[in-house]
C-alpha cells in the first residue's frame, strides 16, 4: 500500500542550471522562467538555493539566494520528472528534493542536481503540504482527502499516521 518505488533508468530531467529566465523579484505571473502560475511551498537548501512549487506551470523553479533564475525540475504529465500541480517541496540534510505532485498523488524524489532518486507513494488523495524533519529526515506528508497526516522513514517506508484516515476521500465528520 505505502512505499518507495525506484527506477534503473530514471527518465526525468536533470536540473538545468544557468538557463535564461528572470530573477524572482521581477518574474511576476507568467510562464517563462522566473514566472509564476500560483506559487505555493518554497524552501531553501543548505547551499542557499531556493525552490519554488510553481503549481500551475507543473514546475519547481531554483533561484540562488539573490533571486537569479538558474533552472527548473519537472513538466506537466505522470512519468518520472513530470508533475500535476505540484503544491509543495522541501529538501533534506542531503539536500534531496521532496516534490509533493499533488493529482499524481505522489512524492518524488530528486538529488539536488535534479536527478530522480525514488517515488514516496501511498493512495494519497490531494496530498497539500510536506516537511522534513531536520535531524531525523522523518517526512510528514498531509493528505487533505484522507483527512491526516501520513509519516514516513527517511528511504521512504511508511511509519505511521497522525489522525483517522476517512475509508473515502473526502468522507469525514462534520462534512
Amino acid at each position: 500500500i505505502g512505499g518507495v518505488v525506484s527506477a534503473e533508468t530514471p527518465m526525468a530531467k536533470p536540473l538545468m542550471e544557468n538557463e535564461p529566465g528572470k530573477s524572482m523579484f521581477e518574474g511576476g505571473r507568467g510562464f517563462a522562467n522566473g514566472e509564476f502560475q500560483e506559487p505555493r511551498g518554497l524552501c531553501v537548501d543548505s547551499k542557499k538555493r531556493v525552490y519554488v512549487a510553481d503549481t500551475r506551470n507543473y514546475r519547481i523553479q531554483v533561484f540562488l539566494s539573490d533571486g537569479t533564475y538558474i533552472g527548473q525540475l519537472g513538466e506537466r504529465g505522470n512519468d518520472v520528472g513530470q508533475f500535476e500541480e505540484p503544491m509543495d517541496v522541501a529538501v533534506d540534510r542531503a539536500d534531496r528534493v521532496y516534490v509533493l505532485d499533488t493529482w499524481n498523488h505522489r512524492v518524488q524524489v530528486f538529488t539536488d542536481k535534479g536527478e530522480y532518486v525514488s517515488t514516496i507513494e501511498r493512495q494519497f488523495y490531494g496530498p497539500r503540504a510536506i516537511a522534513i524533519d531536520p535531524q531525523t529526515n522523518v517526512v510528514y506528508v498531509s493528505d487533505s482527502g484522507h483527512h491526516v497526516v501520513n509519516v514516513f522513514d527517511r528511504s521512504g517506508k511508511f511509519i505511521g499516521i497522525i489522525g483517522n484516515r476517512s475509508q473515502q476521500p473526502g468522507d469525514a465528520e462534520g462534512e
